[in-house]
């Protein structure tokens, strides 16, 4: 018995065919103008990377969330956030 593969195709990076007609997004955002204007307040602020509006934003994401909201934490960056997980989970020893 033999086993015969089909030979691979080059990528379409690489002058292959696309494998889709249209392109397939990452994810869809929706953003109004109150984001926005609530973006351009922060930038003008003097609180960049910290202060009120990070408590704000942790607290409506607590509220959404519900019986999760002991674990709410805001972070810039998944890796913070993995260094931080144990003491989110700390949080419900106390």
């Amino acid at each position: 018995m033999s086993v015969t593969s089909a030979s691979p195709q080059a990528p379409a990076i690489n002058s292959g065919s696309p494998v889709r007609e249209t392109l397939l997004p990452y994810g869809r955002q929706s953003v109004d103008e109150a984001d926005i204007r609530a973006v351009v307040d922060v930038l003008r602020s003097d609180w960049l990377t910290t202060g009120p509006k990070v408590g704000e934003s942790e607290e409506v994401f607590a509220g959404r969330a519900g019986a999760l909201s002991r674990f709410i934490g805001g972070y810039s960056a998944g890796v913070v956030t993995e260094h931080h997980s144990p003491t989110l989970i700390q949080r419900e020893a106390y």
